[in-house]
């Protein structure tokens, strides 16, 4: 992980099923775009936000 801030996150979100309950749940994955145009995909939102040294910015998503 890169220590520069993320210009966008993109947020992709697919429903799977359980096998035991037979019923659904939702799995959100995040993708982030930088400044320089490269893009990560499977990113952690904590991680990439930095949400320990900027919590406002974390929880603001």
């Amino acid at each position: 992980m890169s220590s520069q801030m993320p210009v966008a996150i993109r947020a992709a979100v697919s429903w799977k099923r359980r096998r035991s309950l037979k019923s659904r749940y939702r799995s959100i994955r995040y993708d982030a775009c930088f400044a320089d145009g490269r893009e990560e995909h499977g990113v952690e939102l904590n991680a990439i936000l930095q949400g320990a040294r900027f919590p406002a910015d974390y929880w603001s998503s």
